[in-house]
């Protein structure tokens, strides 16, 4: 998940017009990794921890059972 939604930002960015003919398009670059890009890593994050800590409290309870 965070390779496709890293790992593609720069065939979108090549799309862009080049930032000397046009000096928004490095506005939005900016943009898009300064504000679009940290909210979904720290949702990937998230979403990380709680699936480790459900597999450790799994993995704990027949543990702590015996």
């Amino acid at each position: 998940m965070l390779v496709a939604l890293v790992g593609l930002l720069p065939l979108a960015f090549t799309a862009l017009p080049d930032p000397a003919a046009w000096p928004g398009s490095a506005l939005i670059v900016w943009a898009v990794l300064g504000v679009a890009v940290y909210p979904a890593l720290v949702l990937i994050g998230r979403w990380y921890v709680v699936r480790a800590e459900r597999n450790e409290r799994d993995t704990a309870d027949p543990v702590e059972r015996a």
